[in-house]
């Protein structure tokens, strides 16, 4: 269902995205900022492989009793094949069973990894662009105010139309992690120990949404403390400037700044949470911890 929610919501911004990228490929090109193909691509082929992955570690480890068991529960019985073909029918079965949610996790992490990615990259140049601006005068500094708005503009475009879709995206990734982490069991502590046929998946799923989870937090906060780089350089480009104009200039400079003031931008999952390294401990914690008590709960 998260899977369905995420793509009618992508589907229905599809413009909003398109003009996203557009405007992010713009800014880098007026700062000069490297975007890396080889990302794309890398991103391209992730999508593509690990849900095939995800299907072979079930496919290759399922024999025939196996099989007509799976066929019995996902088919309520309805569903008879000839013997010695359950195991066919049921990889065939299980293509559109797993691949819907895995590919649109998968491409929804990835499309997000990558424009927190860019758009991190705009930020250095811009940063970087701030040590060098010469001459400093209040021109300048005005032309350097206005390509952080376009900035702020774009990451704030970026949160309207990607922030909910992640939101169900590292939902999934944390509810797979709970899940996994207490089918595998690494203490013993469980009555209902995990069908051999399903480790290699189970193992496969955990973590991969670990690896999701983890790039998908480090690339949004990445683009939050740039920000916060960002406004530090311009108070300083700001007492800089100061230093150096006369006093009427000098009004009419702090009129200019405090209007073109903007917070550090920090990015959300649809407000339920802001993306900092800081959540990653806690998260992974708290999963952990919860886990382990379901774990001991049912033990007894």
């Amino acid at each position: 269902m998260s899977a369905f929610f995420s793509w009618c919501i992508l589907m229905a911004n599809r413009k909003h995205v398109s003009t996203l990228l557009r405007n992010i490929y713009n800014l880098g090109r007026t700062v000069n900022a490297k975007f890396n193909q080889v990302w794309v691509y890398a991103g391209a082929m992730v999508i593509v492989t690990v849900p095939v992955l995800a299907w072979l570690t079930v496919a290759l480890s399922m024999d025939e009793s196996f099989c007509q068991s799976l066929l019995v529960y996902y088919g309520l019985n309805l569903i008879h094949v000839s013997e010695g073909q359950n195991c066919n029918f049921m990889r065939f079965l299980l293509i559109f069973i797993q691949f819907p949610l895995i590919s649109m996790n998968t491409a929804t992490a990835v499309l997000y990894v990558l424009l927190c990615c860019f758009s991190r990259n705009i930020l250095k140049e811009y940063l970087s662009n701030g040590e060098k601006v010469s001459p400093l005068d209040c021109r300048s500094f005005k032309r350097y105010l206005i390509f952080y708005e376009q900035i702020f503009e774009v990451l704030s475009s970026l949160e309207a139309s990607l922030s909910f879709p992640i939101l169900l995206t590292v939902s999934n990734n944390c509810a797979f992690i709970f899940y996994c982490f207490m089918a595998l069991d690494p203490f013993g502590k469980s009555p209902w120990p995990l069908a051999e046929h399903f480790y290699n998946f189970t193992t496969f799923t955990f973590l991969i949404s670990l690896l999701s989870f983890l790039c998908v937090t480090l690339a949004a906060s990445s683009v939050g403390d740039e920000t916060k780089n960002a406004k530090q350089i311009q108070e300083k480009l700001l007492q800089r400037v100061l230093a150096s104009t006369r006093k009427p200039d000098r009004d009419e400079l702090m009129v200019l700044f405090v209007t073109h003031k903007r917070p550090a931008f920090t990015l959300t999952a649809w407000g339920f949470f802001t993306f900092t390294k800081g959540l990653i401990l806690p998260a992974i914690g708290s999963i952990s911890t919860f886990s382990l008590l379901i774990l001991q709960i049912d033990s007894k």
